[in-house]
């Protein structure tokens, strides 16, 4: 396991984000009820509804587990140029604090986890 100890800002992350797109084939986002809403949820989704493979109510995804019977929507998305170009839109060089959570998988595994929360 890598652990990345300096938060990678700018070119640098959309770096690292085109990398995880050239890798991995899925990626999701997380939007926790309990975080307050998000300006323009609706429309990046919309944006990513292509890609969509599904949304889950979860308590637990690739960086975090959730007690006291807390759920989030866990969105699955495959990673395509569609969801590629749209993210990177979206995230512009920096992590946001909501949609949450940024996360990779190479076929099933997880390849990068974040937790924004966290500032992991």
């Amino acid at each position: 396991m890598l652990s990345i100890e300096r938060n990678p800002k700018n070119r640098v992350y959309l770096e690292l984000l085109v990398l995880c797109f050239d890798v991995c084939d899925e990626f999701h986002l997380v939007v926790r009820n309990n975080m307050g809403s998000i300006r323009g949820l609706e429309e990046i989704i919309n944006k990513l509804k292509v890609s969509l493979i599904e949304m889950r109510c979860e308590s637990t995804w690739a960086s975090t587990t959730l007690g006291d019977n807390q759920t989030a929507n866990v969105y699955y998305f495959h990673a395509d140029e569609n969801a590629k170009k749209i993210t990177k839109s979206i995230y512009q060089g920096r992590m946001p604090s909501l949609p949450e959570d940024l996360s990779f998988f190479k076929q099933g595994k997880v390849w990068l986890a974040t937790s924004s929360h966290e500032k992991q």
